[in-house]
This record gives C-alpha cells, structure tokens and sequence, in this order.
C-alpha cells in the first residue's frame, strides 16, 4: 500500500483539478468563466488527465483535496470588505464561528461610524497575513 504525505493511501486520495478547456473556434468566453473543476480519485488520476489531454483541455492545477481543509488549529476571522475606503479588513482570532458571529456587528458598526460604505463581512476559518489591505 502506498500512503501520500498526510499518511492516507493514496487509493482513497482525491484530486481537485483544475482545468481550462479547449476555447471553441466560434466563441470566445472571458478567462475567468471558461474555467471548471473536476474531483477525481487517484486510481482515475493518470486517465482523465491523458482523457482531458486528448480532447485539447488543458489542466492548470491538481490539488489533492486533503491540502484545502483548514487545519483544525485554524482560528475563525471576520473579513469585511468596504467599498469606500476601499479596503479589506480582518478582525479576530475567534475560537469558534458562533463567537465571531457574536462580535460581527460590532466591527461593522464601527466601521459605519468611521465613515465606512458598502459594508460586506463573512466570518471563516483562515490565517490572515495582513489584517488591513488598502487598494
């Protein structure tokens, strides 16, 4: 039996691809539509590769999927977006999404009396680099 890095066999390993398919002759899409993703198991890998390789397509990207799960050490955030200022903003850690959940509308609220717009906030498990990105 062989295992992936994380100690799994690799049989039961998935793969996210993806995948840019061949532009057709009469059509033009914009690049960020024309692209799909597709799940595959490891024993199916090496086939649907030369599959999607034959039809034109061409692959970009194969993530295993064991490497897009948040590692359960990873705290939960608040990111808000405004559209004036123009910025990106993270507020946390949180231990738990109920707990950023609680403290949402805070930062919201704050952020409405400074003078913020357009105000859009989403709580998620994730490492925040930077906490504020102007643009």
């Amino acid at each position: 039996m062989v295992l992936n890095e994380s100690g799994a066999s690799l049989e039961s390993s998935l793969y996210l691809l993806e995948v840019i398919p061949r532009p057709p002759a009469t059509r033009l899409l914009p690049a960020n539509r024309n692209r799909y993703f597709l799940k595959v198991a490891y024993p199916q890998l090496s086939q649907t590769l030369q599959r999607l390789s034959q039809k034109g397509d061409r692959v970009i990207q194969v993530t295993p999927t064991s490497a897009l799960q948040p590692p359960a050490t990873v705290a939960w955030w608040i990111e808000i977006y405004t559209d004036y200022p123009p910025c990106l903003y993270y507020f946390g850690p949180f231990e738990s999404e109920a707990e950023a959940q609680g403290a949402e509308q805070g930062f919201i609220d704050d952020l409405r009396e400074e003078g913020a717009e357009q105000v859009a906030a989403q709580i998620k498990p994730c490492r925040p680099q930077i906490l504020t990105q102007e643009w």
